[in-house]
């Protein structure tokens, strides 16, 4: 399969990517951030771009409710944003509300302290020079950090494209990453117990789940964290023998699907004893995962054994969220902080609100 993007292909992504957005009007459909919120972040002079990023995510967290990587993902729709620096990298995946005009800005205005891009192409119109710094930046992106194989269109539909595209949208901008993995490794050495570093850890996003827990057994040594973390399950309860493990996820954009039957069946087939799995034995079972059940937005990491348990995270969409609130009666413990709903399904399964985690506590 070729990785070459042509001009065909490139105006079939953008013509499907018209179409998805299209439901959302503005950003504060999606975050319900008013203008002058909006206004507030654009025109903080000089901020830098996790800075920008963190300010959304906060504005969003006083509202008492989850603000997820897909959230930002279509507020970089919105105008104000899309013509500053937080929205460089991903602009030419995404077009804006309205054509722009003779100016290059929507409304023919330029928001005051934004950094001048070039237009915007409207639809699946695309201009040679325009296409030439879209192919710049996916050969970019493909060599940091994401997979690009969905480029060949006579291959892959283009909702197929759209979809892989997005999900390529949900990790972190590699300068962010870079931020947030050195502050979440400075956290980390200043932590004061096992259970505070792997808190630490569940606080962050989550594609630096594994980096982190990587750096936390380079920075301890693998076998006296091991030996940390089967101290500390030892004081909270034993072990069973048994392992059960419960997992959703979302297949069809509407209708959630429980395939506790076909992960269950993985599990029996690959054997993994989660009492003594290494981070790189879940990587790779994490990678079987995606392939054989063919999930684009799944996350599994080993974050902490406690109470007798291993638990495992993986983020999921937010209708599914509330289709295991609603299937689940709430138990009354709350396992991190309070801004965790604890549901039990034949164990636990956390939801943080904070990060739309759902979190499975796998009895082993």
């Amino acid at each position: 399969m070729s990785n070459q993007l042509t001009i065909h292909d490139f105006a079939r992504v953008q013509e499907a990517l018209w179409a998805a957005r299209s439901k959302w009007d503005n950003i504060g459909t999606r975050l319900k951030l008013d203008v002058r919120e909006l206004e507030c972040i654009e025109t903080e002079g000089g901020m830098s771009l996790d800075k920008k990023f963190n300010l959304m995510i906060q504005t969003r967290l006083k509202k008492i409710e989850p603000c997820t990587w897909r959230d930002l993902y279509d507020a970089l729709n919105h105008p104000t944003v899309a013509m500053s620096d937080v929205a460089c990298k991903l602009v030419p995946y995404i077009p804006p509300v309205a054509a722009p005009t003779e100016t290059g800005y929507t409304d023919g205005v330029a928001p005051a302290a934004s950094v001048t891009t070039s237009p915007i192409v409207t639809g699946p119109q695309i201009d040679s020079k325009e296409f030439e710094k879209t192919s710049e930046m996916i050969d970019q992106l493909q060599k940091e950090y994401i997979d690009i194989s969905f480029c060949a269109a006579e291959e892959l539909s283009a909702n197929v494209a759209v979809k892989k595209l997005r999900f390529s949208l949900l990790s972190l901008p590699p300068n962010l990453k870079k931020n947030s993995l050195s502050k979440a490794k400075a956290e980390i050495k200043e932590a004061k117990s096992t259970d505070e570093v792997m808190y630490i850890i569940g606080e962050h996003n989550h594609c630096l789940h594994y980096p982190l827990l990587k750096y936390v057994i380079d920075l301890y040594g693998s076998a006296s964290l091991k030996e940390k973390i089967a101290d500390y399950a030892k004081q909270v309860g034993n072990f069973r023998k048994e392992t059960r493990l419960e997992v959703f996820s979302q297949v069809g954009p509407d209708e959630p699907e429980d395939i506790n039957g076909r992960f269950t069946t993985m599990v029996s087939k690959h054997q993994m004893d989660w009492r003594t799995a290494t981070l790189e034995d879940v990587e790779k079972f994490r990678i079987q995962v995606c392939r054989e059940l063919s999930l684009y937005d799944f996350s599994l990491n080993l974050v902490k054994v406690a109470r007798g348990c291993v638990e495992v995270t993986w983020r999921v969409p937010r209708s599914l969220v509330t289709y295991i609130q609603n299937s689940v009666k709430p138990s009354s413990q709350s396992m991190m902080e309070h801004h965790v709903t604890t549901l039990t399904i034949d164990g636990f399964i956390v939801y943080d609100s904070s990060f739309g985690i759902v979190c499975s506590i796998v009895h082993v």
